[in-house]
């Protein structure tokens, strides 16, 4: 079948069959989406890559390539995939580089690598994934459709893994507790990541049990930026127009997008139990009594002795502020809070800059996560979760630095997630087996 020459973008076809046999009549269709070719990229990188899949997939689209020598560079910093499992040495000091206002972007690193460092990962290989925001410049224009069952099959992890040998978690049906693994065609991602309930990371795209899980985050760190890109676009790219797109778009993201950089200074405005709080989610923060014009965010504690005529010329000087949860009918600055009865949360998530990275995965009312009996009722864990991550990632989006954040550049962290994890789940509630629904 032929083309048009006419398509500039994207578009959708359909192939309509009819046929008879005998007095039946039968039709039947089948729903198809093309991409343009899209134009060779001029821009140079700079990479590390000692496997040298990354590299041969950005030559391919046109990008120059020039080696890093571990010095701070302008362009967009390459970390090629499964570059931190090579066993080679980094030229130069990837946290010093993100830190002093580099941007980098990593590619596709194995699970183990991922394990390691804190993360949980998901079990089964994704197929679909899905836009936290569909205006985010790294996949804007692109949709589910063009995020799902990409062409090819992805390499990262073994397609047919003989558990025979290598053993598995069995179910009580003695069964493998996640299924069987049997094949990787269509793969997006190999190794999407839970999202981080204590940390800075904030999420592009989102797949898997819950939408808990990402294959594309990123954190701001110090003055710059670090991507972390799961997404199996070495394997598909050449043979699946949505794969190739993002891979341009996700570069282009990273090379142009503005970054603000972190406050220097973080404090708090209350008693203990709200430095617990903080303490709980892993915020990095200073104690303060009085606000100055040098603090980049201030948190005001339920138990802050703070005048409303200081905090607005705090906040009318250019500063933020982020308030925790409080049982009193006024809050300050005007706001008064009464409670609302049968209130299952909104999915609708406002387009402010303070709240990117929320969707409707994050499902919460006056955000508290300390009120819910979690423990004692299990089930509730994952709405405790929800609560713990959108608590950190408004405080990220704001300014704070968080202990977990680091981790990827300087070591293991236990601090990602809620530490109420447990891996008996008696109650039947392991997010980690269900199938997708």
């Amino acid at each position: 079948m032929k083309l048009p020459n006419t398509i500039s973008s994207k578009a959708d076809g359909e192939i309509s069959l009819t046929a008879r046999i005998g007095d039946r009549p039968h039709s039947d269709t089948f729903a198809f989406r093309v991409f343009a070719n899209q134009a060779k990229i001029k821009d140079t990188l700079t990479i590390f890559d000692p496997v040298g899949k990354t590299s041969a997939m950005l030559k391919q689209l046109g990008y120059s390539l020039v080696p890093w020598n571990g010095s701070q560079v302008s362009s967009l910093l390459i970390i090629g995939r499964e570059a931190f499992s090579s066993g080679q040495n980094f030229p130069g000091n990837l946290e010093n580089f993100v830190r002093n206002g580099g941007k980098a972007m990593v590619f596709a690193q194995r699970r183990e690598w991922l394990k390691n460092m804190g993360l949980r990962v998901a079990e089964h290989v994704s197929r679909r994934a899905y836009p936290v925001d569909s205006n985010h410049p790294a996949i804007s224009g692109l949709d589910g459709e063009d995020l799902r069952d990409w062409m090819g099959e992805s390499t990262l992890v073994e397609a047919y893994p003989d558990t025979t040998q290598t053993g598995s978690r069995l179910s009580p049906a003695n069964m493998p507790w996640y299924g069987w693994h049997w094949g990787n065609r269509g793969a997006v991602s190999s190794a999407s990541m839970e999202k981080p309930h204590r940390s800075g990371w904030r999420p592009i795209l989102e797949s898997e049990f819950d939408l808990a899980y990402s294959p594309l985050m990123e954190l701001d760190y110090g003055k710059g930026r670090l991507i972390l890109n799961e997404l199996d676009v070495e394997d598909h790219y050449s043979v699946d127009g949505g794969a190739a797109q993002l891979v341009q778009q996700i570069v282009s993201y990273g090379m142009n997008s503005p970054v603000v950089g972190k406050p220097n200074k973080v404090v708090l405005i209350g008693g203990d139990k709200d430095a617990k709080k903080l303490d709980s989610l892993g915020v990095i923060y200073q104690r303060a009594s009085v606000l100055s014009q040098d603090v980049g965010l201030a948190v005001v504690g339920a138990e802050a002795n703070l005048k409303d005529a200081d905090l607005r010329a705090y906040l009318n000087g250019g500063g933020n502020a982020f308030f925790l949860p409080r049982q009193v009918p006024v809050a300050g600055l005007g706001v008064g809070l009464q409670q609302a009865k049968d209130f299952g949360g909104s999915l609708a998530v406002p387009g402010w800059d303070e709240v990117k990275g929320l969707s409707g995965s994050e499902i919460f009312s006056q955000i508290d996560p300390d009120s819910l009996n979690a423990d004692a009722k299990t089930y509730l864990r994952f709405t405790r979760w929800r609560q713990t991550r959108a608590n950190a990632q408004i405080l990220a989006n704001l300014g704070a630095s968080f202990r977990a954040d680091g981790a990827v550049f300087n070591g293991s962290s236990q601090e990602f997630y809620h530490p109420d994890y447990k891996t008996d789940f008696e109650n039947g509630d392991d997010p980690y087996r269900y199938y997708r629904w």
